[in-house]
């Protein structure tokens, strides 16, 4: 009788081990787990949309580590220019190491996040350390199914 399930069960594996493996390297520079980045609608770094997102980011330390307990949900600006974002320490990491994370999405760097997704409207964004999530719509109290469900799908299959 042959299994039909070892190669994704193999798969699984080690998406699972690869997302809880995590070096000192990529800690300092925060590598993304997981990222989605809008391609159909930009934004100019000039624009009113930008300003409002950089504060966004600036701030998400300051809000969600020291002030919130690890979470941070809000907005930056009015009307079509307004950034609704949010941000979420990972309980496997120390809040200072989330903080970290919270203050390299800020950075101009490589690894920041206006130049892994630049000009986008919409990013979901997986680190180790932390998640942030930001848009020019209202995404509050909307679940986000399509980064997670991979993994969603391989923990399943390891509970039954």
């Amino acid at each position: 009788m042959a299994l039909q399930r070892p190669p994704l069960l193999i798969l699984c594996f080690y998406l699972l081990a690869a997302l809880h493996t995590t070096s000192d390297a990529a800690l300092s520079s925060h590598l993304p787990q997981a990222i989605d980045c809008s391609t159909s609608r930009n934004y100019t770094s000039t624009s009113a949309y930008a300003a409002n997102l950089n504060q966004f980011l600036a701030a998400l330390p300051e809000n969600a580590v020291s002030r919130n307990g690890g979470f941070f949900n809000g907005t930056v600006g009015k009307g079509t220019d307004t950034v609704y974002g949010l941000a979420m320490c990972s309980a496997d990491y120390s809040r200072s190491d989330c903080g970290d994370c919270l203050a390299a999405t800020a950075n101009s760097n490589a690894n920041g996040l206006s130049n892994l997704c630049p000009g986008s409207i919409t990013v979901l964004a997986w680190f180790d350390p932390c998640l942030v999530r930001y848009s020019d719509t209202n995404f509050f109290g909307t679940a986000e199914i399509g980064t997670a469900f991979a993994v969603t799908r391989c923990l399943i299959f390891f509970l039954t």
